[in-house]
């Protein structure tokens, strides 16, 4: 019996320690495999953000037309076994590492990355990134009215104010900083904007920016600074005019950039709305007390039938060369109840609008309307409706307006219930060396109360580095009884003349 104990203890005991020793390698087994499926799915979020965050990307390339190369042509594949560089690749500069040591003294090395329009990546990671850009304008500006003064339709002869230039300024000049934070919907706009041309002046230098979050394709809400959208140039065209400024009857007509709430999006395939809720038509030199308790608003929309977009930022020229006839149709409308406490300096230049009568007269001016009286408080309304097309090259654009001023609130009286004004641009581009040499010409016409004025304007695009995003412009310009000027623009209020432009431009 003892020796049948003993043999079951000799045994047991080594079977027991065997056990444990097992156990405790499937313990530790267990904790590595916990260990590395923690680390794997670490990995996987990390993975997650990433795809998340290039997803986005892509999705931003696509909605900007990125799909589509600079030029309108879908990107070509390349041939099976073939990886030929892309655009994308080609805009987007990269770390680049010296082929050997001893080149690395004589090899240039790139850090960061370029998109061209969209500026320079700073940073970039999976909270948010934040891009860098640049917008530069030095110009020529020679203005030679045919005589010394003007004359407004009362008949009383005015001074030019300001006096003809002759002068070389930097026009404008914007540094930009974007990108998106915390969410790759919720983006932001910032940006540092001055005009050499106003020197000295309280608007010389504006601050600014806008924050947006993207709901779906259909709607994304914005708070900030922005244009109201009432007309063609409004609805962020910018810098892709025709020329480097816009036609003498839109800056008469359009309303300019105030601070708001605004919503955009694109509901239906190839259509597109924009409204907007500001505090007045024009911002810049107005204070917060300065300001009524009116709101005014605007609102744009349009539709491209035909390839369902128009270029980068719905550009007016064809410098992308399209193989297939883009078109676009659209309609703008503007309402704001202004005040004269409300109006900008009308030198203020800048991005300002001041609404004139017909003849160049401030409309809040004493004595603009009645002699003698000052209207204080009226109505604006804009309608707006522009078309476009393009094709192989050449660009045409046109755009009527509909202006009304009423309900006047003035120290006497007045002896209008109502002020229309009607009037036009009509513009046209053609590559006549494709993406290196561009001509264009146009023309507008302001119909009003008091006088009908119009302009002539033939000019061109040279662009030395196969890019849009720098070009050099001169254009010549012959006005009728200018309505619309500033220190900002090529037009001088009451000028009937020449004037000769020279403009180098750089956006990146």
């Amino acid at each position: 019996m003892m020796r049948a104990s003993a043999l079951a203890l000799a045994v047991l005991v080594p079977l027991e320690s065997m056990a444990r020793e097992r156990e405790s390698v499937l313990e530790q087994r267990l904790h590595r495999l916990e260990r590395r499926q923690e680390a794997t799915e670490n990995e996987l979020r990390a993975k997650d953000a990433r795809i998340h965050e290039l997803e986005e990307r892509l999705r931003q390339m696509e909605a900007a037309g990125a799909a589509r190369t600079e030029h309108g042509q879908q990107a070509k594949a390349p041939e099976p076994g073939k990886a030929g560089p892309t655009k994308a690749t080609k805009d987007r500069v990269r770390l680049k590492t010296p082929s050997s040591p001893a080149a690395a003294e004589t090899e240039p090395q790139y850090y960061g990355v370029f998109a061209p329009g969209k500026g320079f990546s700073l940073a970039r990671t999976k909270y948010g990134d934040i891009n860098a850009s640049t917008y530069f304008l030095v110009r020529y500006l020679n203005q030679n009215p045919d005589a010394d003064t003007w004359t407004d339709h009362f008949g009383n002869q005015r001074k030019f104010s300001p006096h003809p230039r002759n002068d070389i300024q930097v026009n404008r000049m914007m540094l930009m900083f974007f990108g998106w934070i915390y969410d790759p919907r919720f983006r932001y706009f910032t940006y540092v904007w001055t005009s050499d041309a106003q020197l000295g002046r309280e608007t010389q230098v504006l601050i600014g920016g806008n924050v947006s979050f993207k709901f779906s394709d259909a709607f994304t809400l914005f708070a900030g600074i922005g244009p109201m959208p009432g007309t063609r140039t409004n609805q962020n065209v910018w810098p892709y005019f025709m020329a480097t400024d816009r036609r003498m009857a839109d800056e008469f007509f359009r309303p300019a950039y105030t601070q708001g709430l605004w919503i955009a999006g694109n509901p239906l395939p190839k259509f597109y709305y924009q409204a907007m809720m500001g505090n007045n038509l024009s911002l810049l030199g107005i204070d917060a007390g300065q300001l009524d308790r009116r709101f005014s608003y605007g609102a744009a929309v349009w539709w491209m039938p035909t390839t369902g977009e128009f270029g980068p930022r719905g550009s007016l020229t064809d410098y992308e060369i399209h193989d297939k006839l883009a078109t676009r149709v659209g309609l703008g409308f503007t309402w704001s109840p202004e005040d004269r406490q409300s109006q900008p300096d009308p030198l203020s230049g800048s991005e300002n609008t001041v609404i004139r009568l017909s003849d160049g007269l401030v409309a809040f001016d004493k004595g603009a309307l009645a002699p003698g009286v000052t209207v204080n408080r009226l109505n604006f309304t804009l309608l707006a409706a522009n078309a476009g097309l393009k094709y192989q090259g050449f660009a045409l654009n046109g755009e009527y307006f509909f202006r009304w001023l009423d309900h006047f609130k003035a120290d006497g009286l007045v002896p209008f219930d109502s002020v229309f004004d009607h009037g036009f641009q009509v513009q046209t581009s053609y590559q006549v060396w494709p993406r290196r040499f561009e001509a264009y010409g146009g023309t507008s016409w302001v119909f009003g109360n008091f006088r009908t004025s119009w302009e002539a304007v033939g000019g061109f695009n040279a662009f030395p580095f196969d890019t849009r995003n720098f070009r050099l412009n001169s254009e010549l310009i012959y006005v009728n009884k200018s309505p619309a000027g500033s220190l900002y623009t090529p037009y001088l209020v009451g000028q009937t003349g020449v004037t000769f432009v020279g403009n180098i431009e750089l956006f990146f």
